[in-house]
């Protein structure tokens, strides 16, 4: 369970982004399949890069990264307003037909359109990154991992992604079932 941050006597709670499982149901080569789909959700999320030079107060610190190769990161408070949305948006993704799209990263973006965080402005353009593997742990149900990597607004990108072909999301989980996702 993730613990909330309280800065300047404000509480920002992060349970909605506790890990969740949820039936999904895909297209396989031949048939379809209803199997889990454990989702959870990265500090990425939530959590920014400093800018060059920029000091990480203590009470928006974050830990990310191992004791090796520390990466630390902000609490950002506008990233969390946005992430509110993303157990809906990744609920929608598992019942409805989604397109996501291939990156170079290894994983897939899905886009999403969100209403603006100040009236009166232009929708937000919303980047979700996913990572997808199968798990067979011995003596238990076969599930699939699925990993939001990170989530942000166009508004806050260094360099605007680049992404190939669309595919529906429900191809993509049967594809990661059968082992055609990710590729080796």
């Amino acid at each position: 369970m993730l613990a909330p941050y309280i800065i300047d006597g404000k509480t920002f709670d992060l349970s909605h982004l506790n890990t969740f499982t949820k039936k999904a149901s895909f297209k396989l080569r031949s048939g379809e399949k209803t199997a889990p789909v454990e989702v959870t959700f990265s500090c990425h999320c939530w959590s920014r890069s400093p800018l060059q030079g920029e000091q990480i107060p203590s009470t928006h610190f974050v830990q990310d990264g191992s004791e090796q190769m520390p990466r630390h990161r902000l609490f950002c408070p506008s990233r969390h307003e946005l992430s509110l949305e993303l157990p809906g948006l990744i609920d929608k993704m598992l019942t409805h037909r989604a397109l996501v799209y291939y990156t170079a990263y290894r994983n897939v973006v899905r886009l999403e359109d969100l209403a603006p965080m100040v009236a009166g402005t232009p929708l937000t353009k919303y980047y979700i990154f996913i990572k997808l593997s199968k798990r067979a742990p011995e003596g238990a149900q076969k599930f699939i991992k699925m990993v939001v990597e990170s989530a942000y607004p166009d508004s806050v990108m260094y360099d605007k992604p680049s992404y190939g072909k669309p595919i529906a999301f429900g191809e993509l989980l049967g594809d990661c079932w059968e082992g055609r996702y990710p590729k080796a």
